[in-house]
């Protein structure tokens, strides 16, 4: 397969999945298509399963030989609706009333049409709700910017408040609501809505920039969870294969389908037999999530030697503090699968007068036991609402994690 066409196959799964929800159900839907099962009780030798919890999903395939496992995270920063959303303002604007979930570049998200999509709770006559997906397909709001003329500050540090400054506009009409649109284009009751999980997203959808540079939102940390889903989906060997792909990494990960929830520790139990302990002594994990690209506009802010590049390979991450989870046993694993399949690697170091981010990674190690590598493509602007990545970077890690299913 060549860059371009595997960037576009990319795009397509990131446009489909404009919240976590959607990551999950589209997951589950390329699994099903590989042959994968719902795990009902009982797994066979050379079965393919797959596990749910929440907004969790985990993919394995029962094999004879080595056991391998990659972790990745199905969540990203957006702006999430209030309960009761609507506030009107100046008695003519409607604004949705949101969180802002995650650490989001708050100034990406104004002025981009933005849908509403996420989790509906349907009335269903019993304790548990019928539960609905929905996607607009369309802009139905947007957070408009202040003119410079009205705020001189605009373009010399302003910080935006997340109360004041990033509340969508939706509608003109005071009358309207937005439940009401929602129940409308799922054909059900507005009074029939129970509960829900609203996320706004960018209307317009991922492109390639040239031949190199794809700009697309989400790509941390869906890039990751698709390669890892292709990687399984077509690995060809005989290896108990495990992909975890959690939920709310970016609030910390303690939820059910997160990666504090104990969701990969019991796939693992039920996969290995409670053999767990002895099995996973003989492995590497793999941690996948993006690494921060050099930025050509503020190179100051990385660290002085270790300075990866967008299509320069797989980025290697770890920290002296292990807020990465990379130690020199999963480190030199991590080379090793680079070398077997013939693509390059990098390495990423925070700059020792500053603190970086974290992965699930240094939980996934703490919990089961076992030496992890933390690796990603590199990715500039990350947590923008457009991201920048590497079609030479999006298909190498597509390689390396069939490449290490297969190994």
């Amino acid at each position: 397969m060549d860059k371009l066409s595997y960037a576009k196959e990319l795009i397509n799964f990131i446009d489909g999945s404009p919240c976590t929800p959607w990551a999950a159900h589209n997951a589950i839907n390329m699994l099903k298509s590989a042959g994968f099962e719902k795990y009902k009780g009982e797994l066979k030798q050379g079965g393919k399963y797959y596990f749910t919890r929440g907004n969790g999903v985990a993919a394995v395939i029962v094999g004879s030989g080595g056991l391998r496992i990659g972790a990745a995270h199905l969540d990203s920063p957006a702006l999430v609706l209030k309960p009761a959303p609507e506030l009107i303002s100046e008695g003519h604007y409607v604004r949705l009333n949101c969180e802002v979930y995650g650490g989001a570049i708050l100034s990406t998200w104004l002025d981009r049409p933005l849908g509403i999509a996420g989790r509906v709770a349907v009335e269903s006559g019993g304790l548990m709700p019928e539960v609905r997906l929905y996607k607009s397909n369309r802009p139905l709001c947007i957070v408009p910017n202040c003119a410079p003329h009205l705020n001189r500050e605009i373009n010399s540090g302003f910080a935006y408040n997340k109360q004041r400054d990033m509340l969508p506009i939706f509608s003109l009409n005071p009358e309207e609501r937005i439940l009401d649109t929602v129940a409308a284009e799922l054909g059900v009751s507005t009074e029939d809505i129970l509960d829900c999980e609203l996320y706004c997203y960018e209307a317009d959808g991922g492109c390639l920039i040239g031949e190199d540079m794809l700009s697309c939102g989400r790509l941390d940390d869906l890039m990751m969870s698709y390669a890892l889903l292709r990687g399984i989906c077509e690995a060809d060997g005989g290896n108990t294969s495990v992909v975890v792909l959690t939920d709310n990494e970016e609030v910390g990960s303690l939820t059910m389908g997160g990666a504090r929830g104990g969701f990969a520790y019991e796939v693992l139990k039920l996969v290995l037999d409670g053999d767990l302990r002895t099995s996973l002594e003989g492995t590497v994990a793999i941690s996948a999530d993006m690494a921060h690209a050099v930025n050509p506009s503020h190179p100051e802010l990385h660290e002085p030697v270790s300075r990866p590049y967008l299509n320069c390979g797989m980025t290697l991450k770890r920290a002296a503090d292990k807020s990465y989870s990379t130690d020199e046993i999963s480190g030199a694993a991590f080379k090793h699968i680079c070398r077997s399949i013939g693509i390059e690697y990098q390495e990423f170091l925070n700059p020792s007068d500053k603190r970086g981010g974290t992965t699930i990674g240094p939980m996934l190690s703490a919990a089961l036991g076992i030496h992890t590598a933390d690796i990603g493509a590199p990715l500039i602007a990350m947590h923008s609402i457009r991201e920048l990545g590497g079609t030479g970077d999006a298909l190498d890690v597509y390689r390396l994690f069939k490449g290490y299913f297969e190994l």
